[in-house]
């Protein structure tokens, strides 16, 4: 190679990528990283001039290899101290784009401190897994005082050259690496090991029976799993190993803006290899000086920032979310079909996620400061089994069949330890009321509200009474003896379980009611009691005067109707909305859409002959089956008769190539779908909330449900993403020839939404994250709820878990808005529609310390009207157990101003999102501190 810049340098970072679990579940890959790093460990005892090695920067690596090796616990301290081994800055390599913003924060904070607590965390940005990128995660790297990212994904070289400055909305900007779209993570394992050590073309995948003993498990039982070589011969050709990395470095300098260089010498499970340090030492020789070294991320990144600072070099900045595909072959691609494959997955994570920060994790802190133990060590395990779940390949769905039914295990051992927790903690507050007013035979009934914010709720209680008291009917009261409106849905004698702690289970008869009640401004972060009482019934079965609202109501056979909206179920199972304070009708609402799919869980893909098939082409059944006063419910069922499968065009041919669709075809035999969407309008609300049940029966196909908007005038639209409200094009350019055309659909974290000056929709979701805005007439807001795969990756699994069969639920909103988004207070609606409230009873009169109804969180907003658009994030114990952590955040582009006062505690506000890793303190003026446009900050209240 001639002209070698003189201050060329190829830093070299040896690493693996390890999915924890992926192509097979945990239980196979966890021996395999005990084999492989101990074979590091062996090398490193032996080899002082294999200078490094990256365990793909996460700690979840060490605690599994530990878990098999704790007597190397010391040696792993001393590794990582010298630094010789690096990991961090997260738990588990997450997709960002799928999990709460939250989960973010908490990955990385776990990741660094378990580091720590192991010897040392690498403090650089890591972000060569995940799908796309939010655009925040600059300024949530920054609160770990993390100022690069290494990234793959989201953008491609022919928008940028490596180096680049990433910037959040906020202005938060890091040194931004971007690795090139062909070999990204792995170049220097791609031209320089395979063709240099072990004779193989980079892109050469095709086996070639040698005397290499391959072997492979053949009984019947075992057969699925792979083929292993189980003997490698390392070629030793110095002169090929000089030409592979004269390749690598001319390769790197045309995507590179300086001549520092980095060569990723890693790729998915590899083991170290012992060459690299003379393959480095060859390459020297022959160039005549140092210009390769054995390296860390680190020292790299170091000298890149370096070499631009002292030259005044200024990179390309790109700003927001990475989630650009790419125009040519290579592992680079954006895959936006992840967002949608097993959707059951991104369900039961969304439930999971709930249960431990917006309902456990409050509570525990609000117990804890009236002097309850806070329950970390449970919080911690709840939080590694959501974490280890948040891995990219499994929250995407990527993975084999195994490894997602581990997962469904987890999540119901995340939510079940959360909502014990959660349970215990509600005790101990509810056992500290003062009752002792309570008269004989009251109970007192205690709602929880978890939201940074007051609200009212139509609240469903199932109240046991004391079968004994012969109760000829009940009533709610506020603790002031008003009547509080209810509506009776069941009653029946039962026998239930009553436990304590030094007595066996014991038999409890009661009359078990079912009631529907209004709880009306339920404290923010607090609690408000009821008393419940038997007596003459007060429940409502029609709009009653003693009512402090207007109610929610039937007024034709298929129509409900409250003080905002009304809600038409059509002949053909439709939906039309009338927001009544405009006047605006909304039509063709509700309505379900398949198409095939002959994709794989990476990528959609329609067949060339497709046959597209509406909801609306049979009638649907509609019933009434709530009347109001409190909440009125229109129930739709609906029955698709849908294609059973793809399937080749052609006799005889296998339907595996998701690059050649024009082979493939929807089915002539049909099976049926049966659709039931429950539509309820609760008193007051400005949304109608929709249940839809299917029984997915249907095979490669994809289910979406639409929403026609009416915003013609529309040019964009929006959608929540972690700490961010992103705006989109509706209109995209034609991309044919790209390796990924421009998707259509795009991540939503928990609404979208579309509007003009005279109307528009906003459709709130809990757990379904793929949306799009049709480029059509109404500009149609499209909500995918599943893809049905046979695939994964590409590879020809017969997978029957991606194809996402049997009964699935799902839960979403719609609002109807107009005009600028922030007048509707979106991110507040969308936190109510997702955040569950919670009750207790208790039975007994006592004396206690607190009140019957709290506020424990206040916040004062200006302007006022922002206060519907500011995030609360969480509501937690700090890690060291002294302070509560409310982490806010601003989606707006302008300031806002905040007073925040946490009952009984005094506070400081940090400018941070990392729990005090990164503290910088924020300015305040007036009892108010200033959230700029855009920002994340944690506010630390300490007793």
């Amino acid at each position: 190679m001639k002209n070698l810049p003189n201050d060329l340098k190829l830093h070299v970072v040896s690493h693996s990528h390890w999915d924890r679990e992926w192509r097979q579940p945990f239980e196979f890959f966890q021996p395999y990283l005990v084999k492989c790093l101990d074979q590091l460990f062996e090398i490193f005892e032996n080899d002082p001039n294999y200078k490094a090695f990256l365990l793909d920067g996460q700690t979840a690596m060490l605690e599994d290899y530990l878990e098999v090796r704790p007597e190397r616990a010391e040696d792993v301290r001393r590794w990582l101290k010298e630094g010789r081994l690096f990991t961090g800055p997260w738990y588990s390599l997450v997709d960002n784009n799928l999990i709460a913003g939250e989960s973010i924060i908490r990955n990385l904070l776990y990741g660094m401190r378990i580091a720590e607590s192991r010897g040392a965390t690498m403090r650089e940005g890591y972000l060569i897994s995940s799908f796309g990128h939010c655009g925040q995660m600059p300024q949530i790297f920054s609160g770990f005082g993390i100022t690069s990212i290494i990234f793959s994904r989201g953008i491609s070289q022919w928008q940028t050259k490596s180096e680049m400055i990433w910037e959040s909305p906020d202005g938060s900007q890091a040194l931004g690496f971007h690795l090139p779209d062909r070999y990204t993570k792995s170049n220097w394992f791609y031209l320089v090991h395979r063709p240099g050590c072990v004779g193989r073309d980079a892109m050469d995948w095709s086996y070639r029976w040698a005397a290499d003993c391959p072997m492979h498990a053949c009984d019947a039982a075992s057969a699925d799993h792979y083929w292993w070589r189980t003997r490698e011969v390392f070629l030793r050709d110095k002169g090929l190993w000089v030409k592979c990395v004269e390749e690598l470095i001319e390769k790197a300098l045309s995507v590179s803006v300086v001549p520092i260089l980095l060569g990723m010498d890693g790729v998915d499970h590899l083991f170290p290899h012992r060459d690299v340090p003379e393959i480095i030492r060859t390459a020297n020789e022959h160039f005549g000086r140092e210009v390769v070294v054995h390296s860390t991320l680190p020292a790299y990144i170091a000298d890149v920032r370096a070499y631009v600072k002292k030259r005044g070099i200024k990179l390309q900045t790109f700003k927001g979310e990475m989630r650009r595909p790419i125009k040519v072959p290579g592992f680079n691609q954006l895959l936006p079909g992840t967002i949608s494959s097993r959707i059951n997955m991104k369900l039961l994570n969304h439930a999971a996620e709930t249960a431990l920060i917006r309902l456990a994790e409050p509570i525990c802190a609000l117990a804890s400061m009236h002097g309850s133990e806070y329950p970390k060590p449970f919080v911690d395990k709840a939080w590694k089994m959501l974490m280890v779940n948040h891995a990219h390949d499994g929250i995407c769905g990527t993975s084999v069949d195994a490894v997602h039914d581990a997962m469904a295990e987890r999540y119901a051992q995340a939510r079940n330890l959360s909502d014990f927790i959660a349970y215990e903690a509600m005790k101990d507050i509810v056992l500290k009321i003062d009752t002792s007013r309570l008269e004989e035979r009251e109970i007192a009934l205690t709602v929880f509200n978890t939201a940074g914010f007051r609200r009212s709720r139509v609240v469903r209680a199932v109240i046991d009474l004391p079968y004994s008291w012969k109760p000829a009917g009940l009533q709610i009261r506020d603790v002031k003896g008003r009547p509080v409106p209810f509506v009776l849905k069941s009653k029946q004698k039962q026998e239930r379980e009553i436990l304590a702690d030094h007595e066996a289970q014991l038999g409890f008869l009661c009359l078990r009611v079912e009631a529907d009640f209004l709880a009306e401004d339920l404290p923010a972060f607090g609690y408000k009691t009821y008393i419940v009482k038997p007596g003459a019934w007060l429940n409502l079965t029609i709009p009653d005067k003693c009512c402090s609202f207007e109610s929610a109501r039937m007024t034709a056979p298929a129509e409900i109707e409250n003080e905002f909206l009304r809600v038409k179920a059509e002949a053909d199972g439709s939906l039309t909305l009338t927001d009544k304070k405009t006047g605006r009708v909304y039509s063709g609402l509700n309505v379900f859409v398949s198409s095939g799919d002959v994709g794989d869980s990476t990528t959609y893909t329609p067949p060339m002959n497709d046959s597209i098939i509406y909801s609306t082409s049979a009638a649907g059944v509609v019933e009434i089956i709530e009347q109001g006063p409190l909440s009125a419910s229109l129930r739709i069922t609906r029955r698709m008769t849908l294609p059973a499968r793809c399937e080749p065009r052609e006799k005889n041919v296998e339907l595996v190539e998701t690059a050649q669709p024009f082979k493939a075809r929807r089915s002539t035999d049909m099976v049926e779908e049966t659709i039931v969407s429950i539509v309820t309008l609760e008193c007051s609300a400005r949304r109608a909330d929709i249940k839809t049940v299917v029984e997915n029966n249907a095979r490669d196909h994809r289910l979406r449900v639409i929403f026609p908007s009416g915003a013609t005038k529309a040019k964009s639209w929006l959608a929540d993403a972690p700490f961010d409200v992103v705006e989109r094009d509706i209109h995209l350019p034609e991309t044919p020839d790209w390796t990924e055309p421009l998707p259509e659909t795009q991540a939503a974290s928990s609404w979208f939404a579309v509007s003009d000056e005279k109307g528009g929709l906003a459709i709130l979701t809990k757990g379904i994250p793929e949306a799009a805005c049709l480029d059509d007439k109404p500009h149609t807001l499209a909500l995918t709820l599943l893809r049905g795969t046979r695939r994964s990756i590409g590879e020809d699994y017969s997978l029957e878990g991606s194809q996402c069969l049997g009964r699935l639920e799902f839960h979403y909103a719609i609002q109807p808005i107009a005009g600028d988004w922030k007048k509707h207070g979106l991110v507040r609606a969308a936190a109510d529609f997702m955040t569950p409230i919670r009750a207790i009873l208790s039975a007994s009169q006592r004396k206690g310390s607190l009140t019957n109804a709290s506020d424990y969180l206040l916040l004062d907003v200006k302007p006022a009207s922002a206060a519907g658009n500011l995030g609360v994030s969480c509501i937690k114990k700090s890690e060291d157990g002294k302070s509560v952590i409310i982490r806010l955040w601003n989606p707006t582009r302008e300031k806002i101003q905040v007073k925040l006062n946490l009952k009984g505690q005094k506070g400081e506000t940090l400018a941070v999102q990392s729990d005090e890793i990164n503290p910088a303190k924020m300015k305040k003026s007036a009892g108010y501190f200033t959230l700029e446009h855009c920002k994340i900050a944690a506010f630390k209240m300490t007793v």
